[in-house]
């Protein structure tokens, strides 16, 4: 093929290949959006990365005891993450199509908000939120959930 021009040039089967590869990939990318890592508390979680539209993102793995504070669950865009019984993930991922906050949910060591005497780390790792009661076994195990909070 011959383009025309101030000056022609010839380009042989060779030439596009060498061409193609050279503008394919440049063309082959896709969007790219920023995730961020972050936690609640501010400054227990941080970390920051930009994701190729339609690919997985995995989380950190938190530590799950941090300066008087213990893990609860993680948030991707304010939904909470937990496996199919519904107790929380420690590492989450998904397809990043839009820019995306991770939020690592942290609460006091010592707090019941609820005041039922099981930690409220413990219920929403376990539960997702406060209104389990401390005598329920929600898993079976003949253990209440307060007992199971006081073994970890």
């Amino acid at each position: 093929m011959k383009l025309t021009g101030k000056y022609p040039i010839n380009f042989s089967q060779i030439g596009w290949i060498i061409l193609g590869c050279v503008l394919f990939p440049l063309s082959s990318f896709g969007a790219l959006f920023p995730v961020e890592q972050t936690s609640s508390p501010a400054g227990l979680v941080s970390a920051s990365a930009i994701i190729e539209q339609g690919n997985s993102y995995q989380s950190i793995n938190p530590q799950l005891n941090k300066n008087g504070y213990t893990f609860g669950y993680w948030a991707i865009d304010g939904v909470r993450q937990a496996g199919a019984d519904g107790r929380a993930l420690t590492r989450v991922s998904s397809v990043i199509n839009t820019n995306s906050t991770y939020t690592a949910h942290y609460f006091d060591d010592d707090e019941d908000s609820d005041g039922d005497g099981v930690k409220d780390w413990f219920e929403y790792r376990m539960f997702g939120d406060l209104s389990s009661s401390p005598t329920d076994d929600s898993d079976g195990d003949e253990f209440s959930n307060k007992r199971e909070s006081e073994l970890g």
